[in-house]
C-alpha cells in the first residue's frame, strides 16, 4: 500500500464489491510516513502503522456511514486495531487482526482477551488469522499444521467473545481459498 498504483488498485477493487467497512491487513505502511488516501469514497481511514515496512492493519469506512466519535487502540507490535465509535445511536466496535506465522492460538487468545476489555456495543472482527480454522474444509489437503488442540483453543478465545465466522455461517459446506502455498502445494483459507 505504499504506492499510488497499488492503494488506487485496493480502493477500485474495494468499490466493484461495494464495501463500506474495509479491513486490511499486511498494509506494510511505514511508522510516521502514512501515505494519503483519496477520500472520496472512503473518508475515514485508521491506521497501525510499525517501524519497518513489515505488518501493518488499517480500516477504511465508506463516506455515507455516518461514524463518530471513534477511539483508535492498536498494539504496540502493530499486527491489531480495535476502533471504537458510534453509528446513530448504535456502539461499534471494529476490530482488523493480522496474527504472526507461528504461535495463532495464543495471539488470538491474547487478543481477543484484550478485545473483550474495551469492546462495546457491536463488534465486529476481520483479519487474516494464519490458520485453517476448519482445515476439512479450509484448506486444500484437509488436514492443517496445528494441532487439534490450538484449534479448540482458538474456537474457545471465539466462543468467549460470542463471535462467528460469518462467512462459514453462510457458506456451511463451500471451498473458497485466500492463500496459496506454492512449497506445499496446497490451497487454504486463512481470512
Amino acid at each position: 500500500m505504499n504506492t499510488p498504483q497499488k492503494r488506487s488498485q485496493i480502493l477500485t477493487m474495494l468499490r466493484k464489491v461495494g464495501a463500506r467497512i474495509c479491513f486490511l491487513q499486511e498494509t506494510h505502511l511505514r511508522s510516521g510516513t502514512v501515505p494519503k488516501f483519496p477520500q472520496r469514497h472512503y473518508q475515514q481511514w485508521f491506521h497501525s502503522t510499525y517501524v519497518s515496512s513489515a505488518r501493518g492493519v488499517s480500516i477504511g469506512i465508506y463516506r455515507n456511514i455516518p461514524f463518530k466519535a471513534p477511539i483508535v487502540l492498536p498494539d504496540s507490535d502493530r499486527r491489531y486495531l480495535f476502533v471504537k465509535g458510534v453509528q446513530g445511536n448504535l456502539k461499534i466496535t471494529l476490530a482488523c487482526l493480522y496474527a504472526p506465522n507461528t504461535g495463532q492460538s495464543a495471539w488470538i487468545g491474547n487478543t481477543l482477551a484484550n478485545l473483550k476489555q474495551v469492546a462495546e456495543g457491536l463488534v465486529i472482527v476481520e483479519g487474516d488469522l494464519n490458520v485453517a480454522l476448519d482445515p476439512a474444509l479450509d484448506s486444500s489437503t484437509g488436514s492443517s499444521v496445528h494441532s487439534q488442540r490450538s484449534l479448540r483453543n482458538i474456537y474457545k478465545s471465539f466462543t468467549n467473545m460470542s463471535l462467528t465466522d460469518a462467512w462459514r455461517l453462510h457458506n456451511p459446506s463451500s471451498r473458497d481459498y485466500s492463500f496459496e502455498s506454492l512449497a506445499h502445494s496446497s490451497f487454504q483459507r486463512l481470512d
